[in-house]
Protein backbone atom coordinates (compact mmCIF):
# COMPACT_ATOMS: atom_id res chain seq x y z
CA UNK A 1 0.00 0.00 0.00
CA UNK A 2 2.76 2.47 0.86
CA UNK A 3 4.42 1.72 -2.48
CA UNK A 4 1.21 2.60 -4.33
CA UNK A 5 0.77 5.82 -2.38
CA UNK A 6 4.40 6.75 -3.09
CA UNK A 7 3.73 6.31 -6.80
CA UNK A 8 0.56 8.42 -6.50
CA UNK A 9 2.52 11.18 -4.75
CA UNK A 10 5.19 11.05 -7.43
CA UNK A 11 2.51 11.32 -10.12
CA UNK A 12 1.05 14.34 -8.33
CA UNK A 13 4.46 16.00 -8.17
CA UNK A 14 4.98 15.40 -11.90
CA UNK A 15 1.56 16.81 -12.71
CA UNK A 16 2.16 19.85 -10.50
CA UNK A 17 5.44 20.42 -12.33
CA UNK A 18 3.57 20.29 -15.65
CA UNK A 19 1.04 22.87 -14.40
CA UNK A 20 3.79 25.11 -13.02
CA UNK A 21 5.72 24.95 -16.31
CA UNK A 22 2.61 25.83 -18.34
CA UNK A 23 1.80 28.78 -16.11
CA UNK A 24 5.35 30.14 -16.18
CA UNK A 25 6.12 29.51 -19.85
CA UNK A 26 2.73 30.20 -21.47
CA UNK A 27 0.27 32.03 -19.22
CA UNK A 28 2.61 34.48 -17.48
CA UNK A 29 4.20 35.82 -20.69
CA UNK A 30 0.73 36.26 -22.23
CA UNK A 31 -0.46 37.99 -19.05
CA UNK A 32 2.58 40.29 -18.97
CA UNK A 33 1.95 41.29 -22.57
CA UNK A 34 -1.75 42.13 -22.20
CA UNK A 35 -2.51 42.83 -18.52
CA UNK A 36 -3.92 46.18 -17.38
CA UNK A 37 -2.09 46.64 -14.08
CA UNK A 38 -3.91 49.94 -13.50
CA UNK A 39 -7.17 47.97 -13.35
CA UNK A 40 -5.74 45.58 -10.74
CA UNK A 41 -4.37 48.49 -8.71
CA UNK A 42 -7.83 50.10 -8.68
CA UNK A 43 -9.52 46.81 -7.70
CA UNK A 44 -7.20 46.02 -4.78
CA UNK A 45 -6.59 49.66 -3.82
CA UNK A 46 -2.88 49.58 -4.73
CA UNK A 47 -2.36 46.24 -2.96
CA UNK A 48 -3.83 47.38 0.34
CA UNK A 49 -6.30 44.48 0.02
CA UNK A 50 -5.62 40.87 -0.95
CA UNK A 51 -6.41 40.80 -4.67
CA UNK A 52 -8.74 37.78 -4.58
CA UNK A 53 -10.76 39.26 -1.70
CA UNK A 54 -10.91 42.60 -3.52
CA UNK A 55 -12.06 40.84 -6.72
CA UNK A 56 -14.86 39.12 -4.83
CA UNK A 57 -16.00 42.46 -3.39
CA UNK A 58 -15.83 44.02 -6.86
CA UNK A 59 -17.88 41.20 -8.40
CA UNK A 60 -20.59 41.74 -5.79
CA UNK A 61 -20.65 45.52 -6.20
CA UNK A 62 -22.15 47.86 -8.79
CA UNK A 63 -18.77 49.51 -9.37
CA UNK A 64 -17.55 49.64 -12.98
CA UNK A 65 -13.81 49.83 -13.64
CA UNK A 66 -12.92 49.47 -17.33
CA UNK A 67 -10.17 47.00 -18.23
CA UNK A 68 -7.90 47.96 -21.12
CA UNK A 69 -5.82 45.30 -22.84
CA UNK A 70 -2.24 46.31 -23.32
CA UNK A 71 -1.08 46.00 -26.93
CA UNK A 72 -4.57 45.21 -28.26
CA UNK A 73 -3.19 45.18 -31.82
CA UNK A 74 -1.16 42.10 -30.81
CA UNK A 75 -4.03 40.40 -28.97
CA UNK A 76 -5.16 37.14 -30.55
CA UNK A 77 -8.53 36.05 -29.16
CA UNK A 78 -8.19 32.49 -30.48
CA UNK A 79 -4.77 32.17 -28.84
CA UNK A 80 -6.19 33.43 -25.52
CA UNK A 81 -9.08 30.96 -25.68
CA UNK A 82 -6.69 28.12 -26.51
CA UNK A 83 -4.30 29.05 -23.68
CA UNK A 84 -7.14 28.99 -21.16
CA UNK A 85 -8.68 25.86 -22.69
CA UNK A 86 -5.45 23.88 -22.55
CA UNK A 87 -4.83 24.96 -18.97
CA UNK A 88 -8.34 23.80 -18.05
CA UNK A 89 -7.62 20.40 -19.63
CA UNK A 90 -4.32 20.07 -17.77
CA UNK A 91 -5.86 21.13 -14.46
CA UNK A 92 -8.96 18.94 -14.88
CA UNK A 93 -6.74 15.98 -15.70
CA UNK A 94 -4.78 16.54 -12.51
CA UNK A 95 -7.94 16.69 -10.42
CA UNK A 96 -9.72 13.77 -12.04
CA UNK A 97 -6.78 11.40 -12.27
CA UNK A 98 -3.78 12.15 -10.06
CA UNK A 99 -5.59 13.76 -7.11
CA UNK A 100 -8.43 11.25 -7.34
CA UNK A 101 -6.03 8.28 -7.32
CA UNK A 102 -4.15 9.76 -4.37
CA UNK A 103 -7.35 10.39 -2.38
CA UNK A 104 -8.52 6.79 -2.85
CA UNK A 105 -5.17 5.31 -1.83
CA UNK A 106 -4.84 7.72 1.08
CA UNK A 107 -8.29 6.75 2.37
CA UNK A 108 -7.41 3.04 2.13
CA UNK A 109 -4.12 3.56 3.94
CA UNK A 110 -5.80 5.56 6.70
CA UNK A 111 -8.42 2.85 7.06
CA UNK A 112 -5.72 0.17 7.39
CA UNK A 113 -3.80 2.25 9.94
CA UNK A 114 -6.93 2.88 11.98
CA UNK A 115 -7.72 -0.84 12.04
CA UNK A 116 -4.14 -1.80 12.89
CA UNK A 117 -3.84 0.72 15.72
CA UNK A 118 -7.50 0.46 16.79
CA UNK A 119 -8.25 4.11 16.18
CA UNK A 120 -11.49 5.71 15.07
Amino acid sequence: MTGKISVAISNLKNRNEMEWTYVHEIINPFFLKHNDQNWTDKIDHDSSEFTFVALQKYENSDEQIPFHFQKPDNFDKIEAINIVGLYQLIFRGSLRKQYHDYEILNAKLLDLLRKEYKMK
